[in-house]
């Protein structure tokens, strides 16, 4: 029963896990794959190795918040890496959502580095299933979010 009322209580909580933050970590892995596939050197393997293990402690830091969210009904923990890092930075923890912030502005860059770039033609079958399966969950989220925004400033006029 309290797993319900949890539920209910942090949909749009857990709904921007599933539909921003699993995505995002989507678009780093595969980033990461990406220049692999294209660059080669030690370079390119230590570059796409960093955005490989961003993606994968990003995906530990969702799914924790996710399993809190649902479980306990509150989490404080920060989703992606950028936002732990601010967060232990004197000064800069001022602003709190400065380091989500920052992660949004980047996955958007890697979506439009892709795309911009053509660089999508370098992914195999199953992980462009996976970079479109991102798109898809991202913009339903932005739909829902934007949505949502509308009805509840219209509920106080």
């Amino acid at each position: 029963m309290e797993k319900n009322k949890n539920l209910r209580t942090n949909i749009l909580r857990i709904l921007s896990v599933i539909t921003v933050g699993y995505p995002f970590v989507g678009y780093k892995v595969l980033l990461g794959i990406l220049i692999h596939n294209i660059y080669g050197g030690k370079a390119s393997v230590v570059v796409a190795s960093f955005c490989i293990l961003w993606g994968i402690i990003d995906f530990v830091l969702n799914t924790l918040a996710l399993f809190l969210l649902i479980v306990r009904g509150k989490t404080d923990l920060p989703v992606c890496l950028l936002s732990l890092i601010i967060r232990k930075c004197p000064g800069l923890h001022l602003w709190e959502d400065i380091g989500e912030a920052m992660d949004v502005m980047l996955s958007f860059c890697i979506v439009s580095y892709g795309v911009g770039g053509n660089l999508l033609g370098y992914l195999d079958g199953a992980q462009l299933n996976i970079w479109g399966f991102c798109t898809v969950f991202n913009l339903t989220g932005a739909g829902i979010f934007r949505l949502n925004s509308s009805i509840t400033n219209n509920r106080n006029p």
